[in-house]
């Protein structure tokens, strides 16, 4: 599904990410991870379509920031893209942890979570949460 993720983080550190601001895209709110289905992780006919080729963004998103970018050449604007989208994916990734995790690394662990915590325990899957932190993803339009 997703394509050049890596030259995302790669183009990231030379661009500035203050020059746009990507949150119209996704939010976090409530403990679900809300990806705006108006630009991304768009299906069927709202996709983005090229030469035959159908990608995972709407035409939406080619009218808000210009043609997609062909070749391998990492300039304006660009660079401050991948800045933005990477400056979102951090602060997404943050309030995520803030929310299933942060009352354990603030030192305040709910009732009960000790059980998870036990050395016998850290076998379990990585699925296991605090109890009443369920997660989840949605997609909706936000626009």
């Amino acid at each position: 599904m997703l394509d050049g993720e890596f030259k995302v983080m790669g183009m990231a550190p030379y661009g500035d990410a203050a020059k746009y601001d990507f949150s119209r895209l996704a939010k976090f709110e409530n403990g679900e991870l809300i990806i705006n289905t108006d630009y991304a992780n768009v299906i069927g006919f709202r996709r983005y379509k090229e030469k035959g080729k159908g990608y995972y963004f709407s035409p939406k998103l080619i009218e808000w920031l210009g043609p997609k970018r062909e070749g391998d050449i990492a300039d304006d604007p660009y660079i401050h893209y991948a800045a933005a989208m990477q400056a979102l994916f951090e602060k997404l990734a943050l309030e995520m942890i803030d929310y299933y995790l942060g009352d354990i690394l603030k030192g305040n662990r709910p009732p009960g979570l000790c059980r998870w915590l036990r050395p016998e325990r850290q076998t379990q899957p990585a699925h296991h949460r605090a109890p009443g932190r369920e997660r989840a993803v949605r997609t909706a339009g936000l626009g």
